[in-house]
């Protein structure tokens, strides 16, 4: 199991067992999830959980994490039993726990479609994390608050966040947020703006060890770089469509598929806008096959219609 023995070196040539604390158990179920692996966390959050022998902050957050992780997973009703748990049992004067708690409680608000109660409760939690100096859980408060917020106060959300994720020196958190401030700006078609975030998350996604994450970095800047009208924007979607398409190559999946498609996507406007139609119209027959494959017709059938309605544009005949 990943947390059964550490050793430590005290001198050289004698190394002594060390049995893991509950909190380094904690904090291990926590590296897997900030792995993006909810499926490979959720039983390590689930073990602490359901362990009464452990002190009650470390299971609280187990709890409001196994509730998370259900979230992410499609156990949401599931994941509600959790929460309730972790809510009777936390309390407002034991801050790693609330923190927790508030935030998961947050996301099955959003969920259930209470976004005006999940934005006040991120808002409350927000507040308090950053009373209570744990800068990381402001980050997250802050992270889900630009989400939700009504879009005059995205972007202060989202330099809420960034101020603490600077403070916090947290290089993952400030890849993710300035890749959600730049969607915002494209949202609003501010799109040098945009570029210029997209550029930042890149930076900060170059000093991570995450390759799927570095390439959708990568993807984002090509893509608001034809936004701009930049000159370099064939260069580096024709680059980022080669690493797309290799990691579809070596592990097909809806994942890779998806990523290949917004590729060719981005190459057939840029293509069209060239003055080179027939191409343009091949490119997004591609992209559209690479969405039918990755299940948009399932998980984001707008997005399948949008290209096909585009597609149609570039035709008389119907797509």
């Amino acid at each position: 199991m990943l947390w059964s023995v550490l050793a430590c070196a005290i001198r050289p040539g004698i190394v002594i067992p060390h049995r893991v604390t509950p909190q380094e158990k904690l904090e291990a179920a926590d590296q897997v999830f900030m792995a993006r692996d909810y499926a490979g966390a959720l039983p390590l959050y689930q073990a602490l959980a359901n362990d009464p022998e452990l002190p009650i902050q470390v299971r609280v957050e187990a709890m409001a994490q196994s509730a998370r992780m259900m979230s992410l997973t499609g156990e949401l009703e599931a994941g509600r039993i959790y929460l309730e748990h972790a809510l009777v049992l936390s309390r407002i004067n034991e801050p790693l726990g609330w923190t927790r708690t508030q935030g998961v409680k947050g996301i099955y608000q959003r969920e259930d479609g209470d976004t005006a109660g999940a934005l006040d409760t991120f808002t409350q939690a927000y507040t308090y994390a950053m009373n209570r100096e744990l800068p990381l859980r402001a980050i997250d408060m802050a992270h889900h608050a630009a989400l939700l917020a009504p879009e005059a106060d995205q972007i202060a959300w989202a330099e809420k966040g960034i101020s603490s994720a600077t403070a916090a020196g947290s290089i993952q958190w400030l890849a993710v947020l300035h890749n959600n401030l730049g969607s915002t700006y494209e949202d609003r078609l501010d799109y040098p703006a945009a570029l210029e975030q997209y550029r930042f998350a890149l930076n900060f996604r170059q000093q991570l060890s995450d390759p799927t994450s570095l390439l959708i970095a990568e993807w984002a800047v090509a893509h608001a770089e034809r936004l701009t009208g930049d000159p370099n924007a064939r260069a580096s979607l024709e680059a980022v469509l080669v690493q797309t398409e290799s990691a579809y190559l070596s592990k097909p999946s809806a994942g890779t598929a998806e990523w290949v498609g917004y590729t060719l996507e981005d190459l057939a406007e840029l293509t069209a806008a060239e003055g080179d139609p027939e191409q343009a119209r091949v490119l997004l027959d591609e992209a559209i096959s690479k969405y039918v494959e990755a299940g948009l017709e399932e998980h984001w059938p707008e997005k399948l219609d949008q290209a096909r309605m585009r597609r149609s544009e570039m035709s008389e005949t119907p797509y």
